[in-house]
């Protein structure tokens, strides 16, 4: 956290929205979300005591979701040069040749008797938190104009983000919201003071992005321009992976 410049100008979405580096042994980098949201429902009939649909369902691959590495001597090729990776981490894929193990792969969905398919709800809260407090403890190792200027870039790409979805609130298939009025814009200030602002438009926050980078880009020397980012699979997958399986 002390200088998070490598990793933001390789991927800027990891510390714009925040990220874990859970398969690491030690040192995990963990950056915090700056952005939060939630969406809550007040239940239409609150007199029933369970008042959930418990009804499953999934979507099937037709390409399995699961990687298992069948040959023993392939798994201790996956991680025998890995240095990210724990002892015990790597010992129980060894053990087992389970890919979610070490991130390869998702684990399929599965559904059981308590399973919740969905609620009646009579009303809808969708909310979004921008915590400046939480960006002003990211560092850039650019200085203190450098790194303001950095923060203020993420700021305004998160602002833009919010604005996108005012202006076409999707939420799910089959999950269509009627709104009730405009966006509340509130700016929480020290000592319970507060602000109110216009609603966000894309217009206006995507000048604001353009100004903030600019503005990063003279103080801080960041440029994006798209990059290119080459992977090299690891052919010991490779060699168990299947199409008909």
């Amino acid at each position: 956290m002390e200088n998070l410049l490598p990793l933001f100008e390789l991927s800027p979405v990891t510390v714009l929205f925040g990220g874990w580096d859970s398969t690491r042994s030690k040192n995990q980098l963990r950056i915090p979300s700056v952005l939060t949201g939630e969406m809550y429902g007040v239940l239409a009939d609150q007199s029933d005591d369970d008042p959930a649909i418990h009804r499953a369902g999934a979507r099937i691959d037709p390409v399995g979701a699961s990687v298992s590495v069948a040959k023993k001597a392939d798994r201790e090729k996956i991680v025998g040069d890995s240095i990210d990776l724990s002892e015990n981490t790597k010992n129980k894929f060894i053990g087992s040749g389970k890919g979610s193990i070490i991130g390869l792969g998702a684990i399929p969905p599965s559904a059981d008797k308590g399973a919740l398919d969905g609620v009646s709800v009579r009303g809808i809260v969708s909310s979004r938190v921008l915590s400046f407090t939480m960006l002003r403890t990211f560092h850039f190792g650019k200085g203190v104009e450098g790194d303001a200027a950095i923060r203020a870039l993420i700021a305004a790409a998160l602002l833009r983000a919010m604005a996108g979805y005012d202006e076409n609130p999707v939420v799910r298939a089959n999950c269509a919201l009627t709104e009730t009025g405009k966006p509340s814009v509130v700016l929480n200030k020290r000592y319970g003071e507060k602000e109110e602002f216009e609603p966000l438009t894309a217009e206006s926050t995507e000048k604001l992005l353009e100004e903030a980078y600019m503005q990063a880009r003279e103080k801080a020397g960041i440029v994006w321009n798209g990059q290119e980012f080459l992977v090299q699979g690891n052919p010991a997958v490779f060699d168990n992976a299947s199409a008909e399986e």
